[in-house]
């Protein structure tokens, strides 16, 4: 069996009176009324950050609502586990990890590239010139051999969602590298900051073409990569308005064939499947043109006739509702 992000459990978060657990998605509102979900509890804060990322997207792409109406009846009454349960599997083919044919976030027909060891999905790490002139003083190379299912799928979707300048044909996010983030958040649960982050679906049908419904245009990893060797590029008409939620510029793929068992370097956890290695290849998805996505802060041109991201500013914005 595949490791599934809709009915596994892998998200950690953290209740009201300090539990912690780890939880599938679907989970998300259970005990809602007693001991709510009110954070994500990941080990590394740019994970939590990618977390709550997911979970927007996840409940705008399978249940938006069709009006304000209904949105404010999301929000005083929020859908059962039950609820969400049945809803969240409606996709749940499109989220497996691991195997042979589409997976998460990883290139659908990828079979060569360069092989590199799997801390370097994370941003920070120092890359080949800092390695071979020995300076990475701070952050230390191979202090991440090996990343448990969990980690590595929210390793792999922040790379995507905010994937920074990285060479020759190694595209940047869709809002480009490093973007800003907003995030309006609610103190009481977990449910409640998704829900305000989620938008009436009437919202979005100026924001993509509504008609691009097959699976790889909201979801990249399920056909054949736009790749870019030319400069292609993918604007916002050539998918359907939610691709934004799961945009993937990179094109890395998990060697399956190298697992190990042990302990993941990142959370500690011992796990029987850990991931230590990945393929990469140069110029996959470019995103270009008016691109507006709903968690970041746009400013107006000159022109008037679109807005335009603001770019390469790393970091995050949060509100409180």
């Amino acid at each position: 069996m595949s490791f599934n992000l809709i009915r596994d459990e892998w998200m950690p978060v953290i209740r009201q009176d300090g539990t912690k657990e780890v939880i599938a998605p679907y989970q998300l509102t259970e005990n809602l009324s007693i001991n709510p979900i009110v954070a994500f509890n990941a080990p590394r804060s740019d994970f939590n950050g990618s977390l709550i990322q997911f979970a927007i997207g996840l409940v705008q792409t399978t249940m938006a609502p069709k009006d304000k109406g209904e949105w404010r009846r999301g929000f005083t009454s929020p859908p059962s586990k039950e609820k969400l349960k049945t809803i969240f599997d409606t996709a749940s083919q499109n989220f497996d990890f691991d195997g042979d044919e589409a997976c998460f976030m990883q290139d659908y027909e990828l079979r060569d590239g360069n092989v590199f060891q799997i801390d370097k999905v994370l941003m920070e790490m120092p890359g080949k010139n800092t390695i071979e002139n020995n300076t990475d003083h701070f952050l230390k190379r191979d202090t991440v051999k090996r990343m448990c299912f969990s980690c590595c799928a929210t390793a792999f979707f922040s790379l995507q969602i905010n994937a920074p300048s990285g060479g020759q044909g190694n595209r940047t996010s869709l809002r480009g590298g490093g973007p800003v983030t907003t995030i309006v958040t609610a103190d009481d649960n977990i449910w409640h900051t998704i829900w305000l982050n989620v938008l009436p679906e009437e919202e979005f049908k100026r924001l993509g073409n509504f008609s691009k419904t097959e699976p790889r245009d909201i979801f990249p990893w399920m056909g054949p990569t736009r790749t870019s060797e030319k400069q292609q590029e993918t604007t916002s008409h050539d998918v359907h308005p939610y691709h934004m939620f799961w945009s993937m510029p990179r094109r890395i793929r998990i060697n399956f064939d190298k697992i190990e068992s042990g302990s993941c370097d990142i959370c500690g956890n011992n796990k029987e499947k850990l991931v230590t290695t990945y393929r990469s290849k140069n110029y996959g998805t470019n995103y270009g043109g008016a691109w507006i996505h709903p968690l970041s802060p746009y400013t107006q041109t000159k022109k008037g006739d679109f807005f335009q991201g603001m770019a390469n500013l790393e970091g995050s914005l949060i509100v409180t509702g």
